[in-house]
C-alpha cells in the first residue's frame, strides 16, 4: 500500500535529498524514445545538481530539451523501498557559482569522492512524496 503527497521544496524534502545520495534522471530524445540514468546528486534549497557524462545519451537528451523528470527512493533492510521523491522541471548546466556550491555540497556529502561529467543543475516545478506501508 502506498501514499501520495504533494510537496514543495521545503524542510522536508531538503532532509530527504541531504540524506539520499543517488537519483534517477529520466529524459526523453526529440523522438519521444525515453531514457533514465541514475547519479550521484548533491542539492541545495533550490535545485539538485548531478554530473553527466559527455557523450551519453542522458547529455544528449538534455541539451535537446533542458527538462527532465526525476526519483530519489529510500530503502530499508532488506531491500524494502520505504518513501520516493518524484518530480519535474527544467535543467541546465551549472555556471561558475553554483558549480561552487555544488562542488562544496559533494565535498560534504561524499567526502573524497568526486563525481566526474559536466555539471547540470535540476530546478524542480513540481514534485510529491509515495510513502510505502508494510
Amino acid at each position: 500500500m502506498e501514499t501520495r503527497t504533494s510537496t514543495e521544496f521545503d524542510a522536508e524534502v531538503d532532509r530527504y535529498l541531504r540524506t539520499n545520495h543517488a537519483v534517477t534522471i529520466s529524459t526523453s530524445s526529440f523522438t519521444g524514445l525515453p531514457h533514465a540514468n541514475t547519479a550521484p546528486y548533491v542539492s541545495d534549497d533550490q535545485r539538485l545538481y548531478f554530473f553527466v557524462r559527455e557523450d551519453s545519451v542522458l547529455l544528449q537528451n538534455l541539451a535537446e530539451g533542458h527538462h527532465a523528470a526525476f526519483t530519489v527512493d529510500e530503502y530499508a533492510p532488506p531491500w524494502q523501498k520505504r518513501r520516493e521523491l518524484h518530480g519535474e522541471g527544467r535543467c541546465g548546466v551549472a555556471d561558475d557559482g553554483q558549480a561552487r556550491v555544488a562542488l562544496h555540497a559533494c565535498a560534504e556529502k561524499f567526502g573524497e569522492f568526486v563525481p566526474t561529467g559536466i555539471l547540470w543543475w535540476l530546478e524542480p516545478s513540481g514534485m510529491y512524496f509515495i510513502d510505502y506501508l508494510f
